[in-house]
């Protein structure tokens, strides 16, 4: 069986962390990297509905685009929020992969999928888009 270390890896080779801005917390961002990984879900935005959904129906690791914690967190409790959806993932036993600005611009990530959607042709990347002090 695949763990959730298993599926980082997967997702870097895809879209590498070491893309991303450094303020950007991508890769693993809540659960255990050795449990095992069977049933994952992918959302934008890990919303309440996103987290019940993927409790209802055994979720064990979630990839999302959107980091659910971007800023400190000094309390994850039950609740409201970041940090109660964060509470329920972890109570669950749900890992939670973040992909954010690495997944900006990688090949095939959102900006030539934006570019695709809108039949652009001759596409060649401009930037860089992180200052140098800000790469992973």
């Amino acid at each position: 069986m695949s763990t959730v270390a298993d599926v980082i890896a997967a997702v870097d080779r895809i879209t590498p962390f070491a893309k991303a801005a450094s303020w950007d917390p991508v890769g693993l961002q809540l659960g255990d990297p050795e449990a095992p990984a069977g049933r994952i879900g992918v959302c934008h935005e890990v919303t309440d509905e996103v987290v019940g959904a993927a409790v209802e129906r055994g979720v064990d690791t979630l990839v999302a685009y959107h980091p659910l914690l971007f800023d400190a967190t000094r309390r994850v409790t039950a609740g409201p929020g970041p940090a109660g959806r964060a509470y329920r993932l972890i109570r669950h036993g749900i890992a939670l992969i973040v992909v954010h600005t690495a997944f900006d611009v990688t090949d095939g990530g959102c900006a030539d999928a934006l570019a695709t959607a809108l039949d652009l042709h001759d596409i060649a990347p401009f930037g860089p888009l992180w200052p140098p002090d800000a790469t992973k």
